[in-house]
């Protein structure tokens, strides 16, 4: 089936859809209204019966036949019927012949049928009567003949006749219209994510100024698009940055293998060419374990292994760790944690961000010197981690830069390293909402790469 297909049937499944909701709204409206006029007249009629009864009751049995005979004489339409009757059922005034059968128990008015005597040519009539029992015994019957009533109803009807086909065919068009629009909204995003799949990933859906509930949907699928796209070309970039950063190494590998293969006589030559390859591979398979380890970081986000760590016992392990790394270096790593405080927080990922700092400090940092690994607690009882050295200050072209993957400085191309370090500790120091940066030292020579802690302690 076609895409155009598919739009006419949707259209004419949700037209018909909606036709009938509003249809049903229609019948429903003029049911109630039906309901509500006859309601209505039949609340009018009681109250007008009640009104008779309490007036016949509070006159003096000698005067209500006067009264019936110029209630009747004063109704010009013959509409009303008033007759009263002794306690044998014999009429003594009024314009019925008998009294009519009334329903026992009932409270209030009740249709019956009457025998009139000032209706030529009518026998029998409907009417809305009630029994009104006199203090002397006698019965009293009030009631209204039911044609006025039945007209009103049927002009109501008629009313209800007239406006359910206008109604009827106003459903059918705003169901029509209101289901093209939701269908031309919902194939807008159907041929968006069309294009997408082809590969179009810049295709955004429009949205007003003032946007409904739709558009505000279409807002966070452009959000989500853009986010996606950013994370493809971020993908590419890793993939490109892979790619150039492999070559080298591999290439180096090659070339040392086909030479030390054509050059290579003894087996000490062969075992050389072996640790040259080993060293090739293991540079190679470190380099993409790191940018695995940042994915990791920075899209898995497993919080899960949160929980409150003492940062004092963070700093003292790592300056343990690589005491011995700075003694072979000639440079003196010294500790300075007095106060303790507790975050919450990945102690394994804290430490690993803390020891590539650390690690690069001692890269770094000239023979003889120092590294400081500092905790302090600052006014507003947030802690900062720090590790200052006294390598060359980075240049302030690079300081953009040092936490980008792959990224070497000017001043340190020769150095050993894939260039990740600093990008993974960017990605564990976002996955805990810290700050981090480098700063130049105050009075003395060097730099200090700080973890500045957004929340407090514990």
């Amino acid at each position: 089936m076609t895409p155009r297909h598919i739009h006419r049937n949707t259209v004419l499944l949700w037209g018909t859809g909606l036709a009938c909701l509003f249809i049903l709204q229609s019948l429903a409206t003029a049911g109630a209204f039906w309901f509500q006029v006859g309601t209505q007249q039949r609340q009018q009629i009681n109250s007008e019966l009640r009104e008779q009864c309490m007036t016949l009751t509070s006159l003096a049995p000698s005067t209500r036949p006067s009264w019936i005979a110029d209630t009747l004489g004063a109704d010009v339409h013959r509409r009303k019927f008033l007759a009263m009757f002794d306690a044998e059922g014999h009429v003594l005034a009024g314009n019925l012949k008998r009294l009519p059968e009334l329903s026992p128990g009932t409270k209030g008015s009740q249709i019956v049928k009457l025998q009139p005597t000032n209706l030529p040519g009518i026998k029998i009539d409907r009417a809305r009567a009630m029994r009104c029992e006199m203090s002397d015994g006698t019965n009293v019957l009030v009631g209204v003949d039911l044609d006025r009533f039945n007209s009103t109803l049927q002009s109501a009807e008629h009313a209800v006749l007239i406006a359910l086909p206008m109604a009827f065919l106003l459903a059918i068009l705003v169901g029509i219209v209101v289901a093209t629009q939701a269908v031309r909204r919902l194939d807008a995003v159907r041929i968006l994510s069309e294009k997408i799949v082809a590969g179009e990933l810049d295709r955004r859906l429009p949205v007003g100024r003032r946007p409904d509930s739709f558009q505000m949907l279409c807002g966070h699928i452009n959000t989500m698009l853009d986010r996606i796209e950013a994370l493809m070309q971020e993908v590419r970039g890793v993939g490109d940055d892979i790619a150039h950063e492999l070559r080298t190494p591999l290439t180096r590998l090659r070339v040392t293998v086909e030479r030390q293969m054509i050059t290579a006589q003894s087996k000490e030559d062969f075992v050389q060419a072996a640790d040259s390859m080993l060293k090739g591979i293991m540079q190679a398979d470190g380099l993409v374990s790191a940018l695995l380890r940042i994915r990791e970081i920075e899209y898995h986000r497993k919080l899960f292994y949160f929980q409150d760590v003492v940062l004092q016992k963070i700093t003292r392990d790592v300056v343990e760790l690589y005491q011995p790394v700075a003694e072979n270096a000639g440079i003196s790593l010294r500790l300075s944690a007095e106060h303790e405080c507790r975050v919450r927080a990945d102690p394994d990922l804290l430490m690993e961000a803390l020891s590539n700092l650390v690690d690069n400090a001692l890269k770094f940092g000239p023979a003889g010197g120092t590294v400081d690994v500092t905790l302090e607690i600052l006014a507003n009882q947030s802690p900062r981690l720090s590790v200052a050295d006294l390598g060359d200050p980075i240049a302030a072209d690079d300081l953009a830069h040092v936490f980008q993957r792959f990224y070497r400085g000017r001043r340190t191309p020769q150095q050993p390293g894939s260039g990740l370090g600093l990008s993974l500790v960017k990605a564990i120091a976002d996955l805990h909402d810290i700050e981090v940066f480098f700063e130049t030292r105050d009075q003395v020579v060097g730099k200090r790469a700080v973890l500045q802690f957004t929340g407090t302690c514990l």
